[in-house]
């Protein structure tokens, strides 16, 4: 980065986005247009543009065209906030400014985006697999409210009521009644006729549903614990098929080697090569906190505690926390069970030692994919045997230096150090 060059704040939203001139001082808003970005991108020919988060409409035109294109990332902006304005509440004229001034002070605390064609198109495939899980999610919410509220029986009986079964079976006989008049085989043969493979336990479950009364169900509310399960049905039926087009699309890619790593299926991969691609890392412990799974130690005093990291990915921070939880199911990974074992030993959550254990495969993962090579467990158990502090996953803390704003805002008494890993 040249220091030569003028600075563009960037607060993006959905709709439009909010810019700050440091050098003329200047505040004005944009829409999320593509000629809008080209009459930004002529008028400020010269600039640098910082953005809080470059995987948008925006800082995907920007980085295209070939401009300079920073991110800074949301743990850093919080803090610039509470810097520049007391309260560190949010607001975008505020926002794009702090965007700005935080580059101009501490352009080393942001990262710089970059433009990649496979990136452009997985974010496609992303976009749609949020949206999904996000209304499969509500729905699901939904229609757990009116189980247990009008067939708490329902959720006695059946395990999980979230399977493509259970939820087939809810749809077509909601209740009790409509249970009774068919045999567990036309059950098993309609089915079938849409791929779903009915085991012996769940029609257990279904002979004790026949046998009860649902006190409370109307007809009304029948047809929204139909309508509900129906809808799940579908989403999941669109949530498959997209994981499967995600999963081709980076097997055909020279990225196809990630999902060698245990744990990690189509989604995560989706998601940790659209953040890799797409920023410039400047170490594994920066990816890391990037995704949420690197923690930070409060201290103030004598006294410190370890808090899990809230300004980050939140998608992708929950994701690889099921990705380690994957990793040390059935065996897949024995060092991972380990691991996890071994931090439960210690006195840690559950929850605790699988962001421990999420951190170790992030820091895996950013060699695989630096290093463009598949994952080798060989590799990695006699590195870690020749560092016998590896066992416990526990590197040097590192903290920076500077007092000012960015890292250590002046009205607050604790200070935040980054961690590497976690004990």
């Amino acid at each position: 980065f040249s220091m030569s060059k003028k600075i563009m704040g960037i607060d993006w939203a959905s709709e439009t986005h909010m810019c700050y001139d440091l050098e003329n001082k200047n505040t004005f808003k944009i829409s999320d247009e593509f000629e809008s970005f080209k009459k930004l991108s002529n008028k400020y020919p010269d600039y640098v543009f910082v953005i809080e988060e470059a995987n948008n409409n925006i800082g995907e035109y920007l980085t295209s065209v070939g401009k300079e294109v920073y991110v800074l990332p949301p743990y850093r902006s919080k803090k610039a906030r509470e810097y520049h304005d007391g309260s560190g509440g949010k607001n975008d004229k505020l926002d794009a400014k702090v965007i700005a001034l935080t580059f101009k002070e501490h352009p080393e605390y942001c990262i710089k985006a970059v433009y990649d064609e496979f990136v452009v198109k997985l974010r496609r495939f992303i976009s749609s697999y949020d949206s999904i899980s996000k209304t499969h999610q509500q729905l699901s919410n939904k229609l757990y409210a009116m189980l247990k509220k009008y067939s708490p029986e329902y959720l006695r009986a059946v395990k999980d009521y979230k399977t493509q079964a259970s939820l087939f079976v809810l749809k077509e006989y909601t209740t009790p009644e409509r249970l009774r008049t068919v045999s567990n085989r036309d059950i098993r043969e309609k089915g079938k006729l849409r791929g779903l493979r009915i085991i012996k336990t769940t029609f257990d479950f279904f002979n004790k549903l026949r046998e009860t009364n649902y006190e409370f169900m109307d007809k009304v509310s029948e047809k929204t614990i139909s309508l509900y399960a129906g809808m799940l049905l579908e989403l999941g039926k669109e949530k498959k098929h997209l994981t499967k087009q995600i999963d081709e699309f980076i097997k055909n890619s020279k990225y196809s080697f990630i999902t060698s790593m245990p744990g990690i299926g189509s989604a995560n991969a989706a998601y940790l090569l659209k953040i890799f691609i797409s920023h410039v890392f400047s170490n594994y412990r920066q990816f890391q906190a990037f995704c949420g799974t690197a923690p930070i130690i409060i201290q103030s005093g004598k006294k410190s505690r370890t808090a899990m990291r809230h300004r980050c990915n939140h998608k992708v921070r929950d994701l690889l926390y099921h990705a380690a939880s994957n990793a040390i199911k059935e065996n897949k990974c024995d060092w991972a069970r380990k691991f996890y074992d071994r931090k439960i030993k210690e006195g840690k959550s559950s929850g605790l030692a699988l962001r421990a254990l999420a951190n170790t495969m992030l820091k895996i993962v950013f060699s695989m994919l630096k290093n463009l090579k598949a994952y080798d467990e060989l590799l990695f158990l006699s590195r870690r045997g020749k560092n016998p502090s590896y066992e416990n996953y526990t590197p040097e803390s590192y903290q920076f230096q500077s007092s000012d704003y960015s890292q250590y805002p002046q009205n607050i008494s604790s200070v935040v150090i980054e961690f590497g890993g976690l004990t």
